[in-house]
């Protein structure tokens, strides 16, 4: 009598149906009286309350009679925190096509009838008619089910920046990672395809090619040294190879993206047609992982007057403090990283000032063509990539950071010993940088590729610019 009457008094007196009784009886149960309304997701059960999850979608019984907050399973599964911005976030999976997808949003997007409407790129049927109920459903799910809260992360790369002793994300921890959604195409670049013994084989015949061509070894180096930078507590910097359009320097790019991801253009290496902002959200999330910049003289075409004070920006490790919607401050992005890149001349003549110049190292290409056949190695590398970044992490994790900082000191002293027998004075931080680089070689050699082809220290040297070519007063003068 009791169901009865709430029913005809919800329906207007209505005919009503099985449903409705049956969601009225859900709703007018006590916590010791009947049985619980449960909905299991991947074995974990969730309450709840009064709404109803089957194939046909989200409903309940209100005084609007039968809602419908979604036209398909959906239920809020994870709640995580990031590491970086104590930001809270809301996994929510939803059956569409036949299977489960998962989507993470921000609590505020949840919680929001007009902005919970962003779920429908994602696949969701929200509209701006069910928002409400669906906002409503949410937080009813989430107020009844103890959602574990878990760690999450936005950023590649060591989870204690300082230390090779901590996990390594994509690779390992149990830290969620939780930017997918905002950079789909780079974070699903990163990670193996293909197979790994024809990656190697490649690889090999263009080492074994280094006492001539070693523009593509340095920037593999450059590639692996680039995890190095944030344990090793140096500054990120730009590495640059220089020549002639055709000689060669994307396909070595790609050499050294395919340690950790898919060369292809625009997914893991892009081209430098972005705004300032673009690159720091890029370097932000890459973190400890390197940045690869195909054709850096197009940046310097896109920011005319403003060139050095961008390099100077992509060195820093910094992004610039910006003010948010609420005058406060939004969250400023960070890198520990190498910015590796390739341009038709030296980087050096559009940079203006010294300490831009400090911040970048740069090889010239040799003579000759490269690759026998660029366009065979650039397809085999987009289709056999991302193997090495796992075993080198786990390599320098054994030697330990105390080793690694000791290993680098030792380089940077053979740098500067050399520098005095070829009578040059370099700057410490042109000396550190390639220190890093070195190391990167010869981990890599060691324990990836093993056969004993390093790059030349000497000729390395060589390439470093002499004190008075940093002096700014000194160029002026000339």
């Amino acid at each position: 009598a009791r169901i009865q009457y709430v029913v005809n008094k919800a329906m207007g007196h209505k005919v009503f149906t099985n449903d409705r009784v049956k969601a009225v009886r859900r709703m007018l149960r006590t916590p010791d009286g009947g049985k619980a309304n449960i909905y299991v997701y991947k074995g974990t059960p969730f309450e709840c309350g009064a709404w109803t999850i089957n194939e046909n979608g989200v409903s309940s019984l209100s005084d609007r009679g039968v809602v419908k907050a979604c036209a398909h399973p959906i239920l809020p599964v994870r709640r995580t925190r990031n590491l970086q911005t104590q930001e809270e976030k809301l996994t929510v999976a939803f059956y569409r096509d036949e299977r489960w997808k998962e989507v993470t949003i921000g609590k505020e997007v949840a919680a929001n009838n007009s902005r919970i409407i962003q779920l429908s790129k994602n696949g969701v049927m929200v509209t701006s008619e069910s928002a409400r109920d669906l906002v409503r459903f949410m937080s009813d799910i989430e107020g009844m089910n103890d959602i574990p809260l878990e760690n999450s992360t936005s950023k590649y790369g060591w989870l204690k920046g300082g230390t090779v002793e901590s996990d390594f994300i994509p690779y390992d921890s149990e830290v969620i990672f939780d930017a997918e959604n905002r950079y789909h195409n780079l974070c699903e670049s990163i990670g193996r395809k293909g197979d790994e013994d024809t990656w190697m084989r490649e690889i090999l015949e263009i080492r074994s090619r280094t006492s001539v061509h070693w523009e593509t070894q340095a920037m593999m180096a450059a590639s692996f040294a680039s995890v190095l930078v944030g344990p090793l507590e140096v500054q990120p910097f730009i590495f640059n190879t220089y020549e002639r359009t055709g000689a060669g320097k994307t396909v070595g790019l790609m050499a050294a993206t395919s340690i950790w991801a898919d060369p292809t253009k625009g997914k893991y290496m892009t081209e430098a047609l972005s705004t300032q902002t673009a690159f720091e959200a890029r370097l932000g999330l890459l973190n400890d992982l390197p940045l690869a910049l195909d054709d850096f003289s197009k940046v310097r075409e896109h920011f005319p007057g403003e060139f050095t004070d961008l390099v100077y920006l992509l060195a820093s490790g910094r992004g610039k403090d910006r003010s948010n919607i609420d005058m406060g401050l939004s969250e400023v992005k960070t890198w520990q990283n190498i910015i590796i890149t390739n341009m038709e001349k030296p980087l050096w003549e559009f940079i203006q000032k010294g300490g831009g110049r400090n911040r970048t190292l740069e090889f010239p290409m040799g003579q000759g063509e490269v690759f026998p056949d660029g366009n065979k190695t650039a397809e085999l590398l987009r289709e056999n990539h991302g193997f090495a970044g796992r075993k080198f992490i786990e390599a320098v994790k054994g030697i330990g950071t105390e080793k690694l900082r000791e290993m680098r000191r030792g380089i940077q002293r053979e740098i500067e010993e050399e520098a005095a027998r070829q009578g040059k004075h370099i700057q410490t931080k042109q000396a550190i940088s390639l220190s890093v680089i070195i190391l990167g070689d010869r981990l890599s050699t060691d324990v990836i590729f093993k056969d004993g082809v390093l790059l030349d220290l000497r000729m390395c040297v060589g390439f470093l610019k002499d004190t008075d070519e940093m002096n700014e007063e000194q160029r002026a003068y000339e």
